[in-house]
């Protein structure tokens, strides 16, 4: 749809634009409201080997995890809490869990434990966890 104004006459033309500008501000309001999402923590990525459960794949065997730490995160409890989370059984909603986060298995339902994992916090941020693998 095209507006011309030339047809118009000039104060009608000046009440349109007043009535186009204003409606602009409010979508521009209203969409700037919606697409807020909650701050992330300045927390910064990281990454570490986590001795924890025992596991087996494919001829391979070990206790070393590779954990990656991102979106705000805190590397402190994932440090803490994914050796811990290696030993429950695996399921969708793995528990106990620190407060704020939701972590679920993977990997590992034929094993029976999460061996793999993935934990999401209410601000954005992921910890995942699986077998460190050699080469």
């Amino acid at each position: 749809m095209r507006l011309s104004f030339r047809s118009m006459s000039p104060s009608r033309a000046g009440a349109c634009t007043v009535a186009v500008l204003v409606s602009v501000a409010a979508a521009g309001a209203v969409a700037g409201s919606a697409s807020a999402t909650p701050a992330r923590s300045s927390a910064a990525p990281c990454g570490f080997v986590a001795h924890a459960a025992a596991w087996s794949f494919r001829g391979q065997k070990g206790t070393a995890y590779t954990v990656v730490v991102e979106g705000g995160a805190r590397c402190s409890t994932a440090r803490a809490w994914v050796p811990r989370l290696t030993r429950e059984h695996a399921a969708f909603d793995l528990k106990p869990v620190p407060a704020g986060w939701h972590c679920s298995t993977t990997g590992g339902v034929t094993t029976g434990l999460a061996k793999s994992g993935q934990c999401t916090t209410s601000t954005g941020g992921i910890v995942e966890w699986l077998p460190k693998l050699k080469h």
